[in-house]
């Protein structure tokens, strides 16, 4: 039985970052390092300690099995744009063996309902464009391109 459970406990995060932060560093090796339990851990738990910082956990039978790790974002009003409250999720992640199994969507439903209970008006993520399968997963979550970031190598 799968569980998700809010959790600020930066040895389980990062531990679960494992399999997220080397597929990265595979996808684009000229932009992310690979998995380092000592130094990633201090920059979890760094971000983890401010309030504004949650993260939910999957379980299935209590093994930590998945995470989604997301900041809430405040923009005030100026003379540019209108005020604007959202969720930015900075990374998730299930692991191999448990992929395809609804897991994902288990995650951003509670990062979905965390937001909106606390009048939060959007929620954010990055994806990169490489990433096929994870842009149609969100695409399938209800998520829409709104900006292009692009990247000129020098």
């Amino acid at each position: 039985m799968i569980t998700i459970r809010p959790d600020k406990n930066p040895t389980r995060i990062t531990t679960l970052n494992r399999e997220l932060q080397n597929w990265h560093a595979e996808l684009k090796p000229d932009f992310f390092k690979k998995f380092d339990f000592e130094k990633i851990y201090p920059s979890i738990e760094k971000m983890l300690a401010k309030d504004t910082t949650h993260a939910f956990i999957a379980y299935e039978d209590n093994l930590p099995i998945g995470y989604v790790l997301f900041m809430e974002q405040i923009l005030e009003e100026t003379a540019f744009h209108y005020a604007l409250r959202s969720v930015l999720i900075d990374q998730m992640g299930v692991l191999p063996a448990f992929q395809r199994r609804g897991i994902g969507l288990e995650l951003m439903t509670s990062v979905e309902r965390f937001a909106r209970r606390r009048g939060f008006d959007y929620l954010e993520l990055t994806v990169w464009a490489v990433n096929a399968n994870a842009q149609r997963f969100y695409e399938r979550c209800g998520f829409e391109q709104r900006l292009h970031y692009m990247q000129k190598k020098l």
